[in-house]
C-alpha cells in the first residue's frame, strides 16, 4: 500500500445550487441506464484550483506522527498542468453535499454525505469560460453510480465549527475521464468555508492507494 496525497490544497468554489449538476444521459452497454437512474444532487462545488502539497505537508495516515505523502514531489511538474486543464475545462472536479442539506453554515455536529464526481461541461459545444464563474452547467456520467443508482463515492462529512467540514470515507471508488477508476481507502479531509459562506475556500485531501 502506498500512502499518498489525493487532491491536495484543492481550492474550491463557484456553488452551484441544489440541482444544478445533471446525470448524463448515455452510458455504454445493453442497459440504458439513464431510464433508471435519476439522482438527485445537493448543492455543488466546483473545484478551481488542485494541486499537489510538498511532501512535508499532508496528513499522519498511520499515526506514527510523521506525514504520508510519497507522491508530493509530482506537483513540481503536474500542478502547472492540473491549473491549464482546469482553465480550458478538461479537468472538473465537482464536491456534492447531499441533497437536502440546505444553505451553510450548518450546526457543529451534524453529519451528512459528500460525493466527489468527475464532470463534463454541459454546453454544447463546450465553453470552459463560465465553468468557474457560478453559472456553469456540469454532467456526471453514470459510470459514477452503482447499480442501485448510488454514487461510488461518498464520503462522511461532518460539520467542524461554521466554517469547516471534516471528510472521512473508509473506501472510495473515483473515477478520472482521462484516467479510469482509481481505489482509495482511509480517505481523510478538511474543508473550510468563507466568512460568507458563499465558497469553499481551501481544503485538503489524502488517502491510501493499492501500489
Amino acid at each position: 500500500m502506498w500512502r499518498v496525497l489525493l487532491l491536495t490544497g484543492a481550492l474550491l468554489g463557484c456553488e452551484g445550487g441544489e440541482g444544478e449538476t445533471d446525470a448524463a444521459t448515455t452510458q455504454d452497454g445493453s442497459v440504458d441506464m439513464a431510464s433508471v437512474c435519476k439522482p438527485k444532487f445537493g448543492r455543488t462545488f466546483v473545484f478551481d484550483k488542485l494541486e499537489f502539497l510538498p511532501k512535508a505537508e499532508g496528513f499522519d495516515l498511520n499515526n506514527d506522527g510523521m506525514v504520508d505523502n510519497v507522491f508530493g514531489d509530482l506537483g513540481l511538474t503536474i500542478n502547472d498542468s492540473f491549473r491549464s486543464d482546469i482553465a480550458q475545462g478538461r479537468t472538473l472536479l465537482l464536491l456534492d453535499l447531499q441533497h437536502g442539506m440546505g444553505a451553510p453554515p450548518f450546526a457543529p455536529g451534524m453529519s451528512f454525505d459528500s460525493f466527489l464526481f468527475a464532470g463534463l461541461d454541459a454546453d454544447d459545444p463546450p465553453d470552459p469560460s463560465n465553468n468557474l464563474g457560478g453559472s456553469g452547467r456540469f454532467l456526471v456520467p453514470l459510470g459514477q453510480f452503482d447499480v442501485s443508482c448510488k454514487p461510488t463515492s461518498s464520503i462522511t462529512t461532518t460539520a467542524d465549527g461554521a466554517q469547516s467540514l471534516k471528510l472521512k470515507a473508509q473506501r472510495l471508488l473515483f473515477t478520472l475521464i482521462s484516467v479510469g477508476t482509481l481505489e482509495f481507502s482511509d480517505l481523510v479531509g478538511e474543508l473550510s468555508f468563507t466568512s460568507d459562506h458563499t465558497r469553499l475556500d481551501k481544503g485538503k485531501l489524502g488517502g491510501v492507494m493499492k501500489a
